[in-house]
């Protein structure tokens, strides 16, 4: 088996995709979702990383998440499909499942950050592309559905009910 690391993310390349001793195998973006959101939600500490992550950008953040963007997707041109990432909490799973949850991330932090420095006097207009918006739409709603949540998001999708305050499927 050959380990690469990109910053928090172990890269395992090793004949058999469906079985490993570094972590828990899981098969998909949602089964990842539900398993990490049971242990790396502690608000403290998502407050902790957003703050970390928003310090490493330095002075000028723009530049620096363009370098990001194009050393990731170096080190993703070079991953075989099906190749496993190792995630928070020694968690596993394929690369392309994997990506599916960095959507998430994009489109709904991005919106984070537009609204927190337009509140700060820097109006920023965020309108990420409909594919990516559907991509984490889709994989939510999934997410909620799997747990049991299912005819609630469906009932609020089509005008037939409300979520309850302050719901998350995370």
């Amino acid at each position: 088996m050959t380990v690469s690391t990109y910053a928090a993310t172990t890269i395992e390349h090793d004949a058999d995709p469906t079985t490993s001793t570094a972590g828990t195998v899981l098969g998909d973006a949602a089964e990842y979702l539900q398993t990490a959101t049971r242990t790396a939600t502690d608000p403290d500490e998502v407050t902790a990383r957003g703050v970390a992550a928003g310090a490493a950008l330095g002075t000028d953040p723009e530049a620096a998440v363009t370098a990001a963007r194009d050393q990731a997707l170096a080190v993703l041109a070079a991953v075989p499909s099906g190749t496993r990432i190792s995630v928070v909490g020694g968690l596993l799973l394929p690369v392309e499942e994997y990506l599916r949850t960095r959507i998430i991330e994009l489109v709904v932090h991005g919106g984070d950050v537009a609204r927190a420095a337009t509140a700060a006097g820097a109006p920023v207009s965020a309108s990420p592309p409909v594919e990516a918006v559907v991509a984490a739409t889709l994989l939510l709603a999934e997410v909620g559905a799997r747990r049991g949540d299912g005819p609630l998001l469906l009932a609020a999708l089509t005008g037939r009910g409300s979520l309850p305050a302050a719901y998350s499927v995370l």
